[in-house]
């Protein structure tokens, strides 16, 4: 080769070579903190699928860092294998991961169920089943002080240990675990504000099954569909021989476009299903879950017998106070909060309240000492107990 075109050939080169800094200096900054969450990942974590996912990440960030240093260094054929062995080991940590997620499909007679109303299905490759919500929760816990002004290293350190009790627990039921996470949608709203997924939970008790029984609507928080919601209503179901339905609608921001027509296709699935028969239906909706109650229409609303609120935004935005009494004025409606929540005060939820009492709603305002904004988790036996009696003496 003549020397000017291995000039060429060398200049070509180091223009690459600039390229390729050029892209680090972007890529740094932002696979750095990667590189920081996924080894907290990695070592927090309570699942394999999850470890084994991190382990794939931990060795594929650095990758391009590495490539870019060999360009200044002299190499030899055994750097280049270990480098080229380096994101076959990941692919093969990866696959590892997706052989130990759940197929999303309902054990056979379970009580449990997850359905699909509309395509995108299941996602059984989605970050969110490689690493399990049990591990997502856990991570999210630790970062909590940091993203969320509201939560101190105390209160973190709480949730963390009452979700992984939960969790743990769930963990052990093969019905709960076979059908993996729905959290994929919930991330993919708060990044692209995207809900393409109709999809709730069901949980109908073996004793409900060709029975007429009463049906709860249960509309979720901030931050998506968590499946940790419908092991705690399982209890609630069983004693009290009721259906549990819990649609997901991404993040949780349900004055968005297309949340009502899910509440309403969900009633219809409900009632055409031949495992059941409803006799009354009742809404309940936590925290970011009252938006949807209350800007809920009154053509729709008029299916429930009545509203339980726990912890939730009562945001006359969405809908005045007076047509929101208007709708639900014959109905009974429940408040449930914690007198510690520091996230929607409780000072907030009873000048609501008082709009309401004074709009001549059957209302009744259930306070939980010492309770914060998680009292769904933290207090359920109580949350649970003030339900049935609620429902019982609305039956009345």
């Amino acid at each position: 080769m003549k020397s000017s075109d291995i000039e060429k050939v060398s200049a070509r080169m180091r223009f690459w070579k600039r390229i390729f800094g050029l892209c680090l200096v972007v890529y740094l900054p932002v696979v750095v903190p990667c590189f920081a969450l996924t080894s907290l990942l990695f070592f927090v974590a309570e699942t394999s699928s999850a470890r084994l996912f991190a382990s794939a990440l931990i060795l594929l960030m650095p990758l391009p860092v590495l490539a870019f240093a060999l360009t200044y260094i002299k190499t030899n054929k055994r750097s280049i294998r270990i480098l080229c062995a380096v994101p076959i080991c990941a692919i093969v940590f990866v696959l590892c991961s997706w052989i130990l997620t759940p197929e999303g499909r309902a054990v056979e007679g379970s009580e449990i169920q997850s359905i699909y109303l509309s395509d995108p299905g299941y996602c059984r490759g989605s970050i969110a089943n490689l690493v399990p919500e049990i591990d997502q929760f856990k991570l999210a816990t630790y970062l909590l002080p940091a993203i969320d002004p509201v939560v101190d290293r105390a209160q973190s350190k709480t949730i963390r240990q009452i979700f992984l009790k939960e969790y743990r627990e769930m963990r052990g039921d093969e019905s709960f675990l076979a059908l993996g996470s729905v959290m994929n949608y919930s991330y993919r709203d708060m990044l692209t504000n995207s809900r393409p997924a109709k999809q709730f939970y069901i949980f109908i008790p073996e004793e409900a099954r060709g029975k007429t029984v009463p049906l709860f609507v249960f509309l979720h928080g901030s931050g998506g569909n968590f499946k940790g919601y419908m092991w705690k209503w399982r209890e609630f179901a069983k004693a009290n021989n009721s259906v549990v339905v819990a649609p997901g609608f991404g993040f949780g921001e349900w004055d968005r476009s297309g949340s009502m027509e899910l509440i309403k296709e969900v009633l219809d699935y409900c009632d055409k299903s031949s495992s059941f028969t409803v006799s009354k239906r009742y809404l309940v909706a936590l925290s970011n879950g009252g938006i949807g109650a209350w800007r809920m229409p009154h053509d729709l609303a008029s299916n429930f017998e009545g509203m339980a609120l726990i912890s939730p935004i009562m945001n006359s935005y969405w809908k005045s106070d007076t047509d929101m009494i208007n709708t639900w004025k014959n109905r009974p409606i429940l408040i449930i909060h914690g007198s510690d929540d520091n996230r929607i005060p409780l000072a907030y939820i009873k000048r609501r309240a008082e709009i309401l009492s004074e709009g001549k709603v059957n209302l009744e305002f259930i306070t939980l000492p010492k309770e914060d904004h998680f009292l769904f988790f933290s207090s359920w036996k109580k949350v649970s107990q003030v339900l049935q009696n609620w429902m019982t003496n609305s039956a009345d």
